[in-house]
C-alpha cells in the first residue's frame, strides 16, 4: 500500500509539472530555473520551505493561519474594492447632485484641495478597512488552523531568491491589494468628475473591475492581455505567487498572473503613473465643472 501511495504521489506531482509547463510563459520558466538553481547551489529542496501563499493550495503540507488569511483577504478585497468605488463615485457626482458640493466649493478652499482631499480620505478609509479585515482574518485563522509554518521561498521578480516569513508575504499581498484599490478609486474619481450620475460612474468602474478579473479566464497569461492597462495591478504575482497553476475558476480569478515580459519595476511605475494621471485628469475636470 505504501508503494501505491508513493506511485500515486509521483503521478500527481508529474501531472502538476506538465500542467505548469503547458500554462507557463517566459517569466514562469525563468522563475523555475532560478528556484532550482538555488536548490542545487544550497543543497536544499522544496520540502525545506513553504510555497508562496495561493488561493488554491496550502503553503505547507497542511493549511495554516497564513493560508486562511490569504484566502479570506482575497475574498474580502472584492467587497472592499466595490465599496471604495462606490464612495469614490459619489464623492463628486453624488454631492453635486444633492447640492452638498456647492456649500463646500464656496469656502476658501481650492478645487484641487477638495478633490485630492476626497481621494485621500477614501484612500485612508480603504486602508483601514483592508488592514482591519486582514487582522481579523489572521486572528481567526490562527485560532482555527494554528500558525506553524516554514519560511516561504520567494522568487522575487523571477530572478532573486528571498526566504521570508509568511507574515512578510502577507504584508506584501495586502500592499498589492491596496495599490489595486487606489487605481480603481482614482479611476472612479476621474469618471465622477466628468459624469453627472454617480450611479453611472459606479457601474462603469465596476464593469472595468469585473472585466479585468474575468478576461484571464478566457485568454490566459501569454495573450494580448499584457497590453491591457489594468492587467498587471497585482504586484504579489512578482513575489512568487504568479506562476502557480490554479485548477478551479475561483483559483484562476484570485491567483495573480505574470505575463510574458513582466517586471515588478515596470509594473510599479505603471501603477503609480495610472494613479497620478487619473487624479490629474480629475483635478482638471473638476476645475472646469459647473456646480
Amino acid at each position: 500500500s505504501t508503494n501505491l501511495v508513493l506511485m500515486e504521489d509521483f503521478g500527481i506531482n508529474n501531472l502538476n509539472k506538465i500542467r505548469y509547463l503547458q500554462n507557463s510563459n517566459y517569466y514562469a520558466q525563468k522563475e523555475l530555473n532560478t528556484k532550482y538553481t538555488y536548490f542545487i547551489e544550497n543543497d536544499s529542496n522544496e520540502n525545506s520551505y513553504a510555497t508562496a501563499l495561493n488561493f488554491d493550495y496550502t503553503s505547507n503540507e497542511k493549511a495554516n493561519g497564513y493560508d486562511y488569511t490569504y484566502f479570506t483577504i482575497s475574498i474580502f478585497s472584492v467587497i472592499l474594492i466595490v465599496f471604495a468605488i462606490m464612495f469614490a463615485s459619489y464623492s463628486i457626482a453624488g454631492e453635486t447632485k444633492d447640492g452638498t458640493m456647492r456649500f463646500v466649493a464656496i469656502r476658501p478652499i481650492s478645487r484641487t484641495s477638495i478633490i485630492l482631499g476626497k481621494f485621500l480620505a477614501i484612500a485612508i478609509m480603504s486602508f483601514i478597512l483592508l488592514l482591519f479585515s486582514g487582522l481579523i482574518s489572521f486572528v481567526v485563522g490562527g485560532a482555527v488552523f494554528g500558525i506553524q509554518s516554514n519560511n516561504i521561498l520567494t522568487i522575487f521578480d523571477s530572478s532573486s531568491v528571498l526566504v521570508i516569513h509568511p507574515v512578510i508575504s502577507l504584508l506584501i499581498y495586502v500592499g498589492s491589494i491596496y495599490l489595486q484599490m487606489l487605481v480603481y478609486i482614482s479611476l472612479a474619481m476621474m469618471l465622477t468628475s466628468f459624469i453627472k450620475s454617480d450611479l453611472l460612474t459606479f457601474i462603469l468602474t465596476i464593469l472595468v473591475y469585473i472585466l479585468n478579473m474575468m478576461l484571464p479566464l478566457f485568454f490566459g497569461v501569454s495573450s494580448w492581455l499584457k497590453f491591457n492597462p489594468f492587467t498587471s495591478l497585482n504586484l504579489y504575482a512578482f513575489a512568487g505567487g504568479g506562476t502557480i497553476v490554479s485548477d478551479t475558476i475561483l483559483g484562476k480569478l484570485f491567483t495573480p498572473a505574470v505575463y510574458t515580459g513582466g517586471s515588478i519595476i515596470l509594473s510599479v511605475v505603471y501603477i503609480v503613473s495610472l494613479i497620478i494621471i487619473f487624479n490629474a485628469i480629475s483635478v482638471y475636470a473638476f476645475k472646469k465643472r459647473e456646480l
